[in-house]
């Protein structure tokens, strides 16, 4: 499938047509993104050939974090997160008497 013929095509996308696949689709999406969206939005799909209703997967657990409290790492489809707590308790002098 090349980038032009993505634009004026008619068909129903199949999974397979929803990804970013070629060199000619990533131009697409570069230089006209307002059509490379238009034709996803046309066929009920995003780009990465999920439905509208669809989320990405959501994972989490706990990260090994050295020198930290408490870690946690969630993933959100190719988005990684990672947190680390590190608490440091201060203490301060008061003098009531000067």
């Amino acid at each position: 499938m090349t980038g032009q013929a993505a634009v004026e095509s008619t068909s129903p996308m199949t999974t397979e047509d929803a990804a970013i696949t070629t060199d000619a689709e990533v131009l697409l999406a570069h230089t006209t993104p307002k059509e490379y969206l238009e034709r996803f939005y046309q066929n009920g799909v995003r780009p990465d050939a999920r439905s509208f209703e669809a989320m990405r997967k959501l994972r989490g657990g706990s990260a090994d974090l050295k020198n930290c409290y408490g870690s946690s790492l969630v993933c959100l489809g190719g988005t990684k997160i990672i947190c680390g707590v590190l608490l440091e308790r201060q203490y301060r002098v008061f003098s009531l008497v000067s």
